[in-house]
């Protein structure tokens, strides 16, 4: 592990060259051992990442798992922070595997999905579902201005999966006009009182989907479950992404979340099976250190 990793770390989270919900928490338990390593005040090195991805509950619930862990146990503070590290991560990764395992009976054969941003969950949920032999259709939202959804067909498409690309603003369009089941989405945050707190666009998908009768389900680990009560913090990203180059009178606002609210949500998967979204508060993450 080489010095600076922590910085590099927080910069790739800062930047999104990092991203996803899963990935910003592995990668911040990461940054907390590589803190460690390099001699670093780890409450410093905590308030750093929390302050990189301020929406994103998923960062906080795995850097405050590292921290409190590494606050008793025995052994050198480092091993003890890399520790708490690796099991975060491998706890991650089996909490995945138990979303998709439970989302999968969610899709069948000779049906139409769609699906908004990059959630590895929906993907790998469609992937799995296309291995087990079910024929299906998925529409992917480019998502806007990152471009997410090009990494959602891809995926799709190398799997061999019946997939189309469509803009953003077609998304009500398509739920109205092509027989769509269900749509899918990954979450960023669940508050406690169920709302979604995910990438900009998943609450008007939702609330069309809402008006069309066409159910919505959110695939989300319970690691992106808020603890408590929370006001959520919508993050805004530099105009530039928006804008490369400005235009003389012309503002931009670039937030990258929105809220959907509980009722236009049918229910909500995680790894330890569907709940409704009143049942939020709940499920809050709390694995024992």
């Amino acid at each position: 592990m080489a010095n600076g990793d922590f910085d590099a770390t927080v910069e790739g989270i800062r930047t999104m060259r990092i991203r996803g919900a899963a990935a910003i928490a592995n990668a911040a338990a990461d940054a907390m051992a590589q803190a460690a390593v390099e001699g670093r005040k780890l409450e410093d090195a905590r308030r750093t990442l929390l302050a990189t991805r301020p929406s994103a509950v998923s960062l906080a619930n795995a850097v405050n798992y590292v921290f409190e862990c590494s606050e008793s146990g025995e052994g050198p503070v480092a091993d003890r922070v890399r520790r708490s590290a690796e099991d975060f991560k491998e706890y991650s990764a089996k909490a995945r595997e138990g979303v998709i395992a439970n989302a999968r009976s969610l899709v069948v054969d000779y049906r139409r999905y769609l699906t908004h941003c990059n959630s590895t969950a929906v993907v790998n949920t469609f992937r799995e579902a296309h291995r087990s032999g079910r024929r299906f259709e998925v529409y992917a939202t480019e998502t806007r201005p990152w471009g997410q959804g090009h990494l959602t067909v891809s995926s799709l498409a190398e799997a061999g999966i019946d997939v189309t690309l469509i803009v953003d603003s077609a998304a009500g369009y398509i739920l109205s006009s092509e027989d769509v089941s269900a749509v899918l989405f990954g979450a960023d945050t669940v508050t406690v009182n169920g709302s979604l707190v995910n990438k900009i666009g998943t609450s008007g998908i939702a609330a069309a989907a809402h008006s069309l009768e066409i159910p919505v389900y959110v695939l989300a680990e319970t690691f992106k479950f808020a603890p408590t009560s929370i006001r959520p913090t919508i993050e805004e990203r530099p105009p530039e992404e928006v804008l490369p180059e400005p235009i003389h009178g012309v503002r931009v606002k670039n937030p990258v979340f929105d809220v959907t609210p509980p009722e236009h949500i049918t229910g909500i998967v995680t790894e330890n099976g569907m709940i409704a979204p009143n049942l939020a508060r709940e499920v809050s993450f709390r694995k024992e250190a």
